[in-house]
This record gives C-alpha cells, structure tokens and sequence, in this order.
C-alpha cells in the first residue's frame, strides 16, 4: 500500500462519512520535502461529500522540529478530523458556502469569481 495514500485500504469505513482511518505513514511526504527542499509542506484537508459538494479546509504545516512519530501522529489527527469535520458540515448544513465543480467552473476549466 503506498504510504502518500492517507486511508488505509485494510481497515472498515465509516459507515456515515465512507472513510477508512487514515495512516500515519502519509506525513513520510512532510518529511522527503523538509530533507530535500528545506520547506515546510503544506497539508489541505479536502472534504468531497457524495452530493457533489467540496469543502477545503485550513492548511496543516508539517513540522520538522517534532519527533518524527509524534509529527506523524499529529499530521494525522489533524488531517483526519478535519476531512470528517467538513463532511459532516455538508452531511447536516446549509451547503450554500460550499463549492460544486459543476456550477462553479466554466466549460474552459477557469473558476468563476
């Protein structure tokens, strides 16, 4: 199983959200960037919701100075709870501040403002 997929494929999904729990081993992506680049790798939480909605949440920065487990672990909670978070906003809100690609892009592939 490729370790920059975050869900891990072996374990049941959630029967509301249809998310597997993620593994730890995505934040390996944080660290090949920091080691090759000296950046700091930017996470976007992205919540695609079976109604056609998305929600894109707030960047999560990997950090270099945390234990390489612990900023695994950290990576993942994050990420995790912020994908379910924004699907169940679409799950039991008003969606009229979410994105749909079908009405907010123009048949060129630009987005609308």
């Amino acid at each position: 199983m490729p370790a920059d997929l975050p869900e891990d494929n072996r374990l049941q999904a959630d029967p509301v959200t249809g998310m597997k729990p993620f593994q730890h081993s995505f934040g390996r992506l944080g660290e090949k960037y920091f080691a090759e680049t000296g950046g700091r790798l930017e996470f976007y939480p992205v919540a695609i919701h079976g109604s056609g909605y998305i929600m894109v949440g707030k960047v999560v920065t990997f950090n270099p100075n945390l234990a390489v487990a612990a900023e695994r672990q950290r990576l993942k909670r994050l990420m995790e709870n912020a994908i379910k978070t924004m699907y169940m906003q679409m799950e039991n809100e008003d969606s009229s501040n979410m994105l749909t690609p079908q009405q907010n892009q123009h048949p060129t592939g630009e987005f609308s403002r």
